[in-house]
């Protein structure tokens, strides 16, 4: 699940955050902990995405996406809702401790 989300909406994140830090004239070190940060918020926001839809679906949310939802490789279908909300957490310290 890591290598598919890293590479979708993570990318996205990354790319933004690394663009962001370039133009800034970031040095070599800076840059490298702002991609790291990057990568953590990228692939902790895909978490929080697949938690919301998968607690959307349990709320009973739409049918037709509900059962999009269960055939996709998320956090919650892999490992559980509880241990994904732990993994999002993590990576949301993670990122935070690159920018101090």
């Amino acid at each position: 699940v890591d290598y598919i989300h890293v590479r979708k909406t993570g990318a996205l994140i990354l790319a933004c955050v690394r663009i962001g830090a370039r133009l800034s004239g970031a040095k070599a070190a800076d840059l490298k902990r702002i991609s790291r940060y990057g990568e953590y918020l990228g692939l902790a926001f895909q978490i929080a995405d697949d938690i919301m839809d998968f607690e959307g679906e349990a709320a009973g949310g739409h049918a037709e996406s509900a059962r999009k939802e269960r055939k996709k490789a998320t956090y919650p279908t892999a490992i559980g809702v509880a241990q994904a909300k732990d993994r999002l957490r993590d990576l949301v310290a993670q990122a935070a401790q690159q920018l101090t």
